[in-house]
């Protein structure tokens, strides 16, 4: 069966591009920051997702932190193994 929601811990979509070039630019620019990227196809897009995140609190936390230094809006969703 399906793990449950969240039992795979959390990530974040901070943006989505018709570029991979900026998408990737973007994932640079958390990774520098510490966060963990990964960059997603989603058809004609490039998702940037944070990810590595084990629990709800500390997926709030870097929605936070993402705001605060980046002025990205997060969107948390449980991670997809």
């Amino acid at each position: 069966g399906r793990p449950e929601p969240g039992a795979l811990g959390f990530e974040l979509q901070v943006g989505a591009f018709r570029s991979r070039e900026n998408a990737q630019a973007l994932a640079d620019q958390l990774s520098r920051a510490n966060f963990t990227t990964v960059l997603r196809p989603r058809g004609n897009l490039t998702l940037v997702l944070v990810v590595g995140l084990p629990d709800r609190e500390q997926a709030e936390a870097a929605v936070r932190r993402l705001a605060e230094q980046f002025g990205l809006q997060a969107l948390v969703q449980a991670a997809q193994g």
